[in-house]
């Protein structure tokens, strides 16, 4: 009994057990961890038509793209680092707005992401070229597996909004990246899913 009481005492600094708040539509998460926020200008090369994104750059003050806030208490492997991401809505030419998207720092960690507000589509990539498309709306949870790329696209005219979840010590690889091989364009009012080169050759 002693010793079972010394171990449970061994780290005042454990993570304790909590809820915290988050808000379905603005996705605010209190209180986070961290927080940051991506405009335009930090997405340069990503998009197809770079004339456009420069143009909504000068003529709209560099507006925010996408923000993220996190949540975690330590950084031990094991435990879980959550948040949320908010993507508004808008396009750059006909391309929708759209993540910087990674390949996780340790390649074989896993990621959920579940849809609260809005909706949209998560673009996967592997480094042997292999690519999928997957929805990213409430009522539906996107597994995102172990060695694929993700980045999420949002389709609607509202921010879309979408809680992750991933092992703390997954790690972001941005580097590795760049410009996917699939991409989605606004096609007469509807998202269409297309290879990049042949977006460029249409």
């Amino acid at each position: 009994m002693w010793a079972r009481l010394c171990e449970l005492m061994v780290d005042l600094n454990a993570p304790l057990p909590c809820s915290v708040a988050f808000n379905k539509n603005s996705g605010v998460v209190e209180p986070a961890t961290s927080h940051y926020t991506k405009r335009l200008s930090a997405l340069r090369g990503l998009f197809l038509d770079a004339d456009a994104l420069e143009r909504r750059i000068s003529g709209e003050g560099d507006p925010v793209c996408y923000e993220n806030y996190a949540f975690n208490q330590n950084t031990a492997e094991g435990d879980l680092f959550f948040g949320t991401t908010i993507i508004y809505a808008g396009k750059v030419g006909l391309e929708y707005h759209l993540t910087r998207g990674h390949y996780h720092s340790k390649r074989n960690r896993a990621e959920t992401y579940q849809a609260v507000s809005g909706h949209g589509l998560v673009l996967f990539q592997r480094e042997d070229g292999a690519t999928r498309v997957a929805k990213l709306e409430p009522g539906m949870i996107t597994y995102i597996p172990p060695h694929w790329a993700h980045r999420s696209i949002n389709t609607s005219d509202e921010p879309l909004v979408f809680i992750w979840t991933c092992p703390v010590d997954a790690g972001n690889d941005y580097a590795v990246l760049g410009a996917m091989e699939l991409v989605v364009l606004d096609r007469n009012g509807s998202p269409s899913v297309e290879k990049r080169l042949e977006a460029l050759g249409r």
